[in-house]
């Protein structure tokens, strides 16, 4: 299959409600620099993985719906979550506080490594699959 032939079998999901989202957990995601990403309820928004400039660490994209909870948030919303993937091991995720300032160096190894297990079932829902990251 060549790649227009990729782009044009995509399947369209719809976005999830930031209120069906559950914390902790893995989602598969339409945003500015992210595919996949843990939903944070502290942040309502997702935790991933940014490559930039050769450094890795680790960002958040708000959930597209964030102004209708913080509207002064309204135009920073960017992350579009489309399928849930399943909950973050314990082991990885200790719920203390999953936010750029705090996440740890296991939160971002976990999401480099979802990310390229989960390369080939991402391309089937995402839209530029090749120009988000993780590059």
């Amino acid at each position: 299959m060549n790649e227009l032939e990729k782009f044009e079998s995509r399947i369209p999901l719809p976005m999830i409600k930031m209120e069906d989202c559950k914390d902790g957990f893995l989602y598969f995601i339409d945003a500015r620099n992210a595919i996949i990403g843990i939903y944070s309820k502290k942040v309502l928004g997702f935790v991933y993985s940014r490559f930039k400039f050769s450094s890795n660490f680790i960002d958040i994209e708000y959930h597209w719906d964030i102004g209708n909870v913080q509207p002064e948030m309204r135009q920073h919303g960017t992350a579009s979550p489309l399928k849930e993937i399943g909950p973050v091991p314990k082991t990885i995720n200790d719920k203390k506080d999953l936010s750029a300032n705090t996440c740890n160096k296991r939160v971002l190894n976990y999401l480099n490594r979802q990310w390229k297990k989960l390369k080939e079932e991402r391309d089937k829902y995402l839209c530029e699959p090749d120009t988000k990251s993780p590059a």
